[in-house]
């Protein structure tokens, strides 16, 4: 008993209140911070960024296997994404610029291609099995084949437009974009900023963005800051269920405080406290603005 529980413990390294030190990740940009984690392909996939490095910098793709061993990826180009997708019909996770399969295989977008701070995927509104959408922080906005990494640029990241460092770009209003998820018909990008010296002196001026794409055209749908945009399929422990109370079908999400609740057309925004509930869709028959008819199987949420 005492040699093999001598032995069990061998296989466990070392860590401190839960925190394994040789897991740590590093770059040279002053500042390291994680852009994303995912399981994927029995493997943790970690991404990190530096501080506003659209066309790449010293930052790493690491594979963490179940062994608690890490392994950096030679294919590494870093910059600052934040992005990450599982697109099932290909069967590939989508994190930052790397495209990696089922078996662990790794495959690369250069920022030769498709520059900027990659902030979110969406799937693609006509061909979602073939092909995805890329969004970046300053409103750069492309069209991947999953198979190929052919990139179509849909709209000029606004670096490449005016430098590195400019935050700045004249496709949305507002700066700083943050989540990209499409659903109903539509894309959904959110933003959290304003480029404004008003805007770092007052709270209640316009600022960061809510808006929405059909596939040709951009419409703001709300003039606030938003930090996060997703739905069904997206990377988060989201429980939707239903139940009838004071005649509204209503929405538990757990995990997540979501501010407002977005409908597709017009677009319906509802504040709610915590523990959050979502009051989506009214069930006693009388119509209740956008919301009434709307399909509820892929409600879009912001927060």
């Amino acid at each position: 008993m005492s040699c093999s529980a001598q032995k069990e413990s061998k296989r466990v390294p070392d860590s401190v209140s839960g925190i394994y030190p040789r897991l740590a990740y590093y770059n040279n940009e002053g500042e390291c911070g994680t852009g994303a984690v995912v399981p994927w392909a029995d493997r943790l996939w970690v991404i990190t960024y530096g501080p506003h490095l659209p066309n790449g910098s010293s930052d790493k793709l690491y594979e963490v296997t179940s062994d608690y061993r890490q392994i950096i990826h030679d294919e590494s180009i870093g910059g600052t994404p934040a992005n990450r997708m599982v697109h099932k019909e290909s069967n590939q996770l989508f994190i930052g610029p790397y495209a990696i399969d089922k078996t662990g295989k790794v495959r690369v977008i250069p920022y030769s291609v498709m520059p900027g701070r990659h902030t979110g995927n969406a799937r693609h509104l006509t061909d979602p099995a073939h092909k995805i959408y890329y969004g970046t922080m300053e409103e750069g906005f492309y069209e991947v084949d999953v198979n190929t990494l052919e990139v179509k640029e849909l709209y000029q990241d606004g670096n490449r437009k005016k430098g590195i460092k400019d935050d700045t770009n004249d496709v949305l209003p507002g700066v700083h974009g943050k989540g990209f998820y499409s659903g109903q018909g539509v894309a959904v990008f959110s933003n959290n900023g304003e480029g404004t010296a008003e805007a770092l002196k007052k709270f209640d001026v316009k600022a960061g963005v809510l808006a929405e794409w059909n596939g040709k055209d951009w419409k703001t749908v709300r003039r606030n800051q938003f930090t996060e945009v997703t739905g069904p399929g997206a990377f988060m422990e989201i429980r939707i269920r239903r139940q009838t109370r004071c005649g509204l079908r209503v929405g538990i999400i757990s995990l997540f405080y979501w501010e407002y609740v977005m409908r597709r057309k017009v677009g319906l925004s509802i504040a709610f406290p915590k523990p959050a509930i979502a009051m989506t869709e009214r069930t006693d028959g009388i119509r209740n603005g956008p919301v009434s008819g709307m399909s509820e199987q892929n409600p879009i949420l912001i927060i």
